[in-house]
């Protein structure tokens, strides 16, 4: 009997020539998709420079052929799928970039230590930088408006304004090295600075919550020599007061104008050092032109932003109008829109033209920001931002609703 439904079995149905040159092509396409999202996570950190090495990237498909219907609020398979896979690729990014890069972006090379590990070749706090070697190669770090005060830098007085107004400063790196001794690394190969802009103060807000912190930033034109040929690559020092880089900060800035500023120099720096025929004087002349336009960019953005933030300040004294226009965008957003930040357990509702909004439990806007969709897509990649349960959802539904019908009791006194 079970010889007779062996033979009864129906053969299992190949695919035609046509089917099987369809799948083909959709497998072609998913891996051109896949490598459009690696070179898309390269761009921001290679500026103009390419690669030349293979990337590994290491993926585990679980795929489900017949989903069942997901409850309400629960995060799909794609959406999952999707988070696994953008993570991978920026730690591969990252890991790459770490091989690839001569020194560590944001320190400093310590001739006395004769490191980068060293507590000497980071930014001693948020609004110190780099202020040049000493004598036994020993990094150097000063509150920014001593360095401007020391410069005698007529500006000064935008440091204290309410809110402070940034200033940059162009620096030469024979300057920085002046008091820096031969035996202790003056004319070494392996870390030279040419020039840097140093920058402050910058009002940042770091994380979803009100306060803002004031910062001082150091963009440095750093040679080194890799055999007898000479790569001049950009530098960016600044710490956050939890002791976080500060570079990593301005990856995910919302402000485009800030990340095209910075890869364009480093553009203009990676195109010096292929000028073979220059000598190091004249490559350094080069560097610090190239430093001096960065320093006219980052004045002209910084100094915009300032603008912004009082005519926001000024507009935020109508309390209603950007509470009113988060609660619409929190009310109207759709399951998938709706993420809860675990580090301030807080709720991120993604609304319209990248419009993010922050919430506590209550349902009490917090503050909103405008992201720029990358920054939106690394925040829940690497696991900052995630779908809440279904349950935890509709609770904070309830509080915006709730809390939209006491804005609209408030609006209404008001108008009496």
């Amino acid at each position: 009997m079970d010889a007779d439904k062996e033979t009864l079995r129906p053969a299992p149905r190949r695919p035609s020539g046509e089917e099987a040159a369809k799948a083909l092509h959709r497998a072609e396409q998913i891996f051109i998709e896949l490598r459009a999202l690696l070179r898309d996570a390269l761009r921001p950190r290679l500026g103009s420079r390419s690669l030349s090495r293979t990337i590994r990237l290491d993926l585990s498909l679980e795929l489900n052929p017949f989903p069942d219907r997901l409850s309400p609020g629960a995060p799909s398979e794609e959406r999952a799928f999707a988070e696994r896979l953008l993570g991978n690729i920026q730690r591969a990014v990252e890991d790459e970039m770490d091989r690839d890069a001569p020194f560590p972006q944001g320190r400093v090379h310590c001739f006395w230590c004769g490191g980068f590990d060293c507590a000497h070749a980071a930014p001693e706090g948020p609004r110190t930088t780099f202020a040049g070697y000493g004598p036994t190669g020993l990094p150097l770090w000063k509150d920014f408006a001593s360095v401007a005060l020391e410069r005698r830098d007529p500006r000064i007085d935008d440091l204290y304004s309410d809110p402070p107004v940034p200033l940059a400063i162009l620096q030469v790196g024979r300057d920085l090295a002046s008091a820096q001794l031969p035996v202790y690394g003056k004319h070494s190969g392996l870390f030279r600075i040419l020039g840097q802009v140093a920058v402050g103060y910058l009002s940042l807000l770091p994380g979803p919550g009100p306060e803002r912190i004031q910062v001082a930033l150091t963009f440095q034109a750093v040679e080194v020599f890799r055999g007898r040929r000479p790569h001049v690559h950009l530098n960016v020092l600044g710490r956050l007061p939890d002791g976080a880089d500060l570079w990593r900060f301005l990856e995910e800035e919302p402000d485009s104008r800030l990340a095209d500023a910075l890869r364009s120099a480093r553009g203009r720096l990676q195109e010096t050092a292929l000028r073979r025929e220059h000598r190091s004087a004249v490559r350094e002349k080069i560097a610090v032109a190239s430093l001096a336009r960065l320093a006219r960019n980052l004045d002209r953005i910084f100094r915009q932003s300032t603008r912004r933030t009082r005519h926001a300040q000024e507009r935020h004294r109508d309390r209603e109008r950007p509470a009113a226009a988060a609660l619409r965008d929190a009310i109207s957003a759709r399951p998938e829109s709706i993420l809860r930040d675990m580090a301030k357990s807080t709720w991120v509702i993604i609304g319209p033209r990248c419009r993010v909004h922050f919430f506590n439990d209550a349902g009490q806007h917090v503050t909103s920001v405008v992201y720029s969709g990358e920054a939106v897509r690394t925040r829940t990649a690497q696991g900052k931002w995630r779908a809440a349960p279904a349950d935890s959802v509709r609770l904070f539904r309830q509080a915006l609703e709730k809390s939209a019908g006491t804005s609209g009791k408030a609006a209404a006194a008001g108008g009496d």
